[in-house]
């Protein structure tokens, strides 16, 4: 199977589109309309990469290539247009804690019921009644992920038609995700290195991170139930500061 790719500044240049996709063939001409060429995109050597922005009294000449779709992906890549890695992630709202979550470069509810499946298993929580909530997305409604929850024994939960805000607890984490200070500005260079930067930030907020909604403790303590000594311990402390400080005043 081949689709037409319909190629615009340098791209127009054969031997620069066919190092990127060598099936690509030259078809013919094209004009789009109502565009207009802009150089607004940065390139990762810092210079000006052209882009199309709406324009209705212009127009910009481009040729039409014939390309093999195995190669859509890859000349997507170079271009760094239309290639998401998506995030499957599930938090525990007690703890906060991270139980599962799979980076991967499609979205469907067969990898939603995977994720879901591993990390009931590896909490150990098969027998515990059990709700997710999630949003109304295609993949958390797929048959196959209503068949893994029926079978898994969890109560599927969505949230309000309609209403993007109605799961705080996931707009935080994944907003807490996109703000620390490593997070890369200008995207992953792979699948791979999205997963690596992912196990590192799972592992920081679920061990490191103390979270002001459990008191300053880690999801880590919380979840293995250690937090309620490590704040009776940090009352003690404060306690100590207290009698000291009224004695110091004292004299």
């Amino acid at each position: 199977m081949t689709f037409l790719c319909f190629a615009y500044g340098s791209n127009m240049l054969p031997a620069r589109l066919l190092g990127r996709c060598p099936s690509g063939k030259l078809v013919g001409t094209g004009v789009a309309r109502a565009w207009s060429l802009a150089f607004s995109k940065a390139s990762k050597d810092g210079s000006g990469k052209a882009t199309l922005v709406t324009a209705p009294n212009s127009a910009v000449p481009g040729v039409i290539f014939e390309i093999d779709l195995a190669e859509r992906e890859q000349l997507d890549r170079h271009e760094a247009l239309g290639v998401f890695f998506h995030l499957y992630l599930i938090l525990d709202i007690w703890s906060r804690k991270i139980t599962g979550w799979e980076v991967h470069d499609r979205e469907n509810g067969e990898l939603a019921a995977q994720v879901i499946e591993k990390a009931v298993w590896a909490e150990g929580c098969m027998t515990r009644p059990l709700t997710l909530h999630a949003d109304n997305g295609s993949p958390m409604k797929a048959a196959t992920l209503r068949v893994t929850l029926e079978r898994l024994g969890v109560t599927a939960s969505f949230s309000r038609p309609r209403v993007s805000n109605d799961n705080p607890f996931s707009e935080a984490i994944f907003r807490t995700c996109k703000y620390v200070p490593s997070w890369p500005e200008k995207g992953f260079e792979s699948l791979e290195a999205a997963r690596a930067w992912v196990a590192g930030f799972v592992r920081w907020r679920n061990g490191e991170h103390r979270h002001s909604a459990i008191r300053f403790a880690t999801p880590d303590q919380r979840h293995r139930q250690q937090d309620r000594a490590i704040l009776d311990q940090r009352h003690a402390i404060y306690q100590a500061a207290r009698v000291r400080r009224i004695l110091a005043a004292a004299d």
